[in-house]
Order: C-alpha cells, then sequence, then structure tokens
C-alpha cells in the first residue's frame, strides 16, 4: 500500500470526516473531543479490523493530566481494536524514566499506569538516548526525563508485529506471552471487573509449571471502585490457596497500582481500602514462599475472562476443576503459544549443535559425512573428529579423539 499523507491547518474540535482521493487504499477519520488528544481510525484495504491510532500531549499541571488519564480509561475502544497510542505523556513511570530534581514518587503516575492496565496496553520500549525532554540547565540543575513513549494493545501488536518508531525498539511477541511458574511453585493470575458499585467481580485462575489449569474461581463483589474489585479478587484467590495447602505461589495482576499497594501496605493513601490490605498482607504471611509481579493485560486474559463472567453470575463465588466453556479460548490460547514458544526454543538451541556419542563403534563402510569439533579435555586442547551417516544410511556413528598436541607432534616428525 502506497503512503498517503494529509496536511491538516489549525485545530480540530468536533468530528470531521476526511477520505483518501485513493479510496481503494485507506479510510480515515479524523476526531478529537479536547486540546490534549486526537484519535485517527484507519481502514486499511488489506486490514480487515479498523485500527485506532490516538496521539496525545498531558498537560503540564498534574490535575487536568491525570484527569485526561482517567477520561481515557472511561472511554476506551472496542478491545478486539488494533490501538497505538503516541505522543507526549508529561509523566515518568519509574526512577529510570528520570535523572536530576525530586526523586520519582509512585503514586505520581497512579491514573496513566491505571489508563495501561485498564486499555490492555504496552510500553513500546526504547533505544538509545531514554531522555526525551530536558530543562536545559548546567550543572546540579539539569533535569533529563523520558516524557515521549508509544503504547499499543495486544491486537494492534499482532496485526502489526513490526511496528517501530523513531527511536523505539519492537516489543518481542514471546515478552507477550503467558509463562508458567518457577520449579514447586504454582501461579495464580487474578483479574477485576467493574461497572458499577453493585456490578462488579473478580476473577483467577491456578496453573502448574506445564501451563495446565488447577483450579479456578468467579466471584461477585460489591465493590466501590474498579480498585477494589482487582484487589478482591487477590483476596479471593488468596484464602483459596490457603485452604487448599498451597505453600509456593506466583501472584500476578495486570494492575500496577494494586502490586505498589502490596509492597508497601503501610503507606498506601487508600484508607477506604486498608482493612482489605490488611486482610491480604496477613494472608501472603501464610506461605512459604510469594512473590508479586505486574504483567500486562494481554498476558492476563483467561483471568480477565472469569471476572467479565463473575459480574453476571446469579450467584456470589463459583468454582472451576477444569477451564469453562467461556475461557476456554484464551486458556487454549494460552497453552498454544507457550508451546510454539518452547519448539522455537529447542529449534534455536538444536540448530547448531549435535550430539556425539564418543563410545560408539567407528564406521567401516557406507556413505558417510565427517565432523570435527575442537573442545578441551582439562587444559588439553582436543578435535574430535565424528563420521555420521548421510541421510538414509543404516550405519552406525563413529568417532576419534585426537590430542591437537600428540597431533602436532606427529606432524613435526614427518
Amino acid at each position: 500500500m502506497k503512503q498517503v499523507f494529509y496536511k491538516l491547518k489549525g485545530r480540530v474540535r468536533h468530528k470531521s470526516l476526511i477520505t483518501s482521493t485513493k479510496q481503494t487504499e485507506c479510510d480515515l477519520i479524523l476526531f478529537s473531543e479536547d486540546v490534549n488528544q486526537f484519535h485517527v481510525l484507519f481502514h486499511f484495504q488489506n486490514v480487515k479490523p479498523e485500527v485506532l491510532i490516538t496521539g496525545l500531549h498531558g498537560p503540564s499541571v498534574p490535575g487536568p493530566r491525570h484527569a485526561l488519564w482517567r477520561n481515557m480509561a472511561d472511554t476506551l475502544p472496542l478491545p478486539e481494536t488494533p490501538w497505538l497510542v503516541v505522543g507526549d505523556s508529561n509523566e515518568v513511570t519509574s526512577q529510570s524514566e528520570k535523572m536530576g530534581g525530586r526523586p520519582f514518587r509512585s503514586g505520581q503516575c497512579t491514573d496513566l499506569q491505571n489508563f495501561m492496565d485498564v486499555a490492555g496496553l504496552v510500553d513500546l520500549g526504547y533505544h538509545g538516548n531514554p531522555y526525551t525532554w530536558t530543562n536545559a540547565r548546567d550543572g546540579a540543575g539539569l533535569i533529563k526525563e523520558r516524557l515521549d513513549r508509544a503504547l499499543a494493545n495486544s491486537p494492534w501488536i499482532d496485526t502489526f508485529p513490526h511496528t517501530k518508531g523513531k527511536g523505539k525498539e519492537q516489543v518481542r511477541k514471546d515478552e507477550l506471552i503467558w509463562l508458567p511458574p518457577a520449579y514447586e511453585f504454582l501461579k495464580l493470575n487474578t483479574d477485576g471487573s467493574w461497572k458499577a458499585r453493585n456490578e462488579a467481580g473478580g476473577g483467577g485462575v491456578f496453573r502448574g509449571a506445564t501451563g495446565k489449569w488447577y483450579m479456578g474461581f468467579a466471584s461477585k463483589f460489591n465493590a466501590i471502585t474498579p480498585l477494589a474489585a482487582e484487589l478482591y479478587a487477590v483476596r479471593e484467590g488468596l484464602i483459596m490457596a490457603a485452604d487448599y495447602g498451597i505453600q509456593n505461589l506466583e501472584l500476578e495482576t495486570d494492575a500496577q497500582v494494586l502490586v505498589t499497594m502490596l509492597e508497601a501496605v503501610n503507606d498506601t493513601y487508600h484508607d477506604e481500602l486498608r482493612p482489605v490490605l490488611v486482610d491480604v498482607a496477613q494472608l501472603m504471611a501464610r506461605f512459604h514462599a510469594i512473590v508479586v509481579k505486574h504483567i500486562p493485560k494481554v498476558k492476563n486474559k483467561v483471568a480477565h475472562e472469569l471476572a467479565s463472567y463473575a459480574i453476571d453470575m446469579a450467584v456470589g463465588h463459583k468454582m472451576f476443576l477444569s477451564p469453562p466453556p467461556f475461557a476456554a479460548i484464551a486458556y487454549e490460547g494460552d497453552l498454544q503459544k507457550l508451546e510454539d514458544a518452547e519448539k522455537g526454543r529447542l529449534l534455536r538451541a538444536t540448530s547448531s549443535s549435535m550430539p556425539i556419542d564418543l563410545e560408539a563403534p567407528p564406521i567401516e563402510d557406507g556413505e558417510c559425512e565427517v565432523v570435527s569439533t575442537s573442545i578441551l579435555f582439562g587444559t588439553i586442547p582436543t578435535t574430535v573428529t565424528t563420521t555420521i551417516p548421510v541421510r538414509g544410511s543404516s550405519r552406525g556413528v563413529g568417532s576419534s579423539v585426537q590430542s591437537m598436541d600428540e597431533g602436532s607432534a606427529r606432524s613435526g616428525t614427518g
């Protein structure tokens, strides 16, 4: 497809339709609801879903900036829409994204991180110099920050796997795959779902080292906020894990704010959630080992399906000893991606190596290929020469081992 460019003059405040002169290639709808963001909806000829690109410039004042993130979290596109968000966020999300000035506080990016979690957006990262803004001062007064960023959801990455921006590093597909827990651990993935105070729920799934289903749950909650629903889901999962005698647990949630709260329960400013946080802290203390991690929503699809189902349940709690039909597609998808990743890893590991049997008898006749490999026995450099039958031959494999010192001595004496 040829590139089509549009030059827009003035500030766009109302919805307007712009159609390409090459209508067989691309249709474009541009609209904006405020001066800090605009949305462009593309329909490409060779791409089935319409794709959404959002450009933004976060306000420099914290209050309006946080209001922007909350508004964007409340007005999301359909989850299957490929979505790319690019621009100047005017926000840092970790200490590693700034140099100089006041230390980073995790609470300052709560609304941005919550928007990313709810929308299922992942940061596409960067390479080279990470700092996109500076106050241009000299000496100790110099401040540098990474404010520009590109965010994409899973449908965008699936549709455009080679997405790159200037100065951006492509996200690897294997970074978006659900990963099994460590040896002798079970993994619990949880998620919350919220529409209103009396329309909230949560879900979770336990899986083992092979990714196989251990058990899952869906629970209906009376939660005052989406964050409360996320926290209730974690508590429900921890109660089940303790009741079933699980000792080593990896807990994953797609709510970064919640992870931050669990890491510093006593420092949280969510006073209305403090009793539940205390319950969760006491439950976590009952395990021999527990690890809490944040993951992008794309890795949390099974728990998301369970949480979405919980909202419409007539009863308060359901337990699933096998994958329910509404979560089966997400569960099987995780297993398939895990299997594909493992096959790729094994292929890469074996593509440049070949097992050699040093104890096999030498081959006497037949077509064969000779392979020489230099290795070390202790400090002695040695060459292993191996004869391998060509494809279709039924002969065995033979090897000979020759010390390079001995070989050099023979060649020197003639």
